[in-house]
């Protein structure tokens, strides 16, 4: 059988969106995901605020990203243009940048000159901060509905996000991490170590600790520090959120059983805006890499302990989790 093809028409971009800021701008905080789909970050939906003060001036859309793979969170600033960019555009995302201390910016407009391209690198490659430049469309297909499509014009490459994160991550903060790490490490080592957690890994300058958990889901036990405290989890991260929340629900489930057998509440957490999903508990003792090194041990004798008591009620269960099937699920 033959499959019948047509034409796709351009469909101009004020017909669908009036105005850009009373338009545009909230259809894409109502639509975060379209934006995400094209980033290496998640945009958190709940995050987001339209036409935000910056002095006597207004962004687009500001709100926090998450980053899947650190956890960092981190400011971004979007600034939408339903024209070809222009210089005023690039002068407010500097601005904005500035105002909210963000750490990326994203423009989209309906063409992208050479000149503002060539603008967007070199933030990239010259500047602390990630930088993306999207063209958007709007089609249709004989009488379907618009449907918008973004292209990527420019965003950061390998080369500068790794040097990004350098600049960005002091190694004076690495330092610390790894005095830290150095103190706290060992004694999970020693509490876990006959349940196979963490015995092969070594102190450094990361926020966490992590180690693949047995089964068939892409699940990791993980401890992590912060400035002022530590907490640990069991996250799991598929391919895509379907998988995810495949493995995750299996656990939600039995919720309270397993906070009765660990002895404290936990915090289930799917993560909606990201591909990953988290069961966490957070030390109530303080003691981060940037407290006195006085409290690190304390801090890290529960942790520890919970750490222990968290592979026991969730190792054998995560082992025997009922396997994904793609396109069953």
């Amino acid at each position: 059988m033959t499959i019948p093809i047509t034409t796709a028409q351009k469909v101009s971009l004020r017909d669908v969106w009036p105005h850009e800021q009373q338009d545009f701008s909230r259809w894409l905080v109502e639509n975060i995901a379209f934006l995400n789909d094209h980033l290496p970050f998640e945009v958190v939906a709940e995050s987001l605020i339209a036409e935000a003060p910056a002095g006597p001036f207004a962004v687009d859309v500001v709100g926090d990203a998450i980053d899947s793979e650190s956890g960092e969170t981190f400011k971004v600033v979007i600034e939408n243009q339903l024209e070809q960019t222009d210089h005023r555009h690039l002068g407010q995302i500097l601005t904005y940048l500035a105002a909210y201390d963000a750490k990326a910016a994203i423009w989209i407009s309906a063409g992208a000159r050479p000149e503002h391209a060539r603008a967007v690198q070199w933030l990239n490659d010259e500047s602390t901060i990630d930088a993306w430049l999207f063209d958007i469309e709007v089609i249709r297909i004989a009488d379907s509905p618009a449907a918008p499509i973004l292209r990527r014009i420019i965003g950061p490459s390998a080369l500068s996000v790794r040097a990004k994160l350098e600049r960005r991550e002091s190694e004076a903060v690495k330092r610390l991490r790894r005095n830290f790490w150095q103190v706290v490490l060992p004694l999970v080592q020693q509490a876990t170590g006959d349940l196979g957690v963490f015995a092969n890994r070594s102190p450094s300058g990361n926020p966490y600790v992590s180690q693949k958990a047995g089964g068939p889901a892409n699940a990791h036990w993980q401890v992590w520090a912060t400035s002022s405290g530590t907490w640990l989890c069991l996250r799991f991260h598929g391919d895509d959120k379907a998988e995810t929340m495949h493995y995750f629900e299996q656990l939600v489930e039995r919720r309270d059983e397993f906070d009765h057998a660990f002895g404290e509440p936990l915090t289930w957490n799917p993560l909606p805006d990201s591909k990953g999903a988290v069961i966490r508990w957070d030390n109530p003792v303080d003691g981060g890499f940037q407290s006195d090194p006085d409290a690190w041990e304390r801090a890290g004798e529960v942790l520890a302990d919970r750490m222990r008591r968290f592979v026991e009620v969730f190792a054998q269960p995560v082992a025997q989790l009922r396997p994904y099937r793609y396109g069953k699920e």
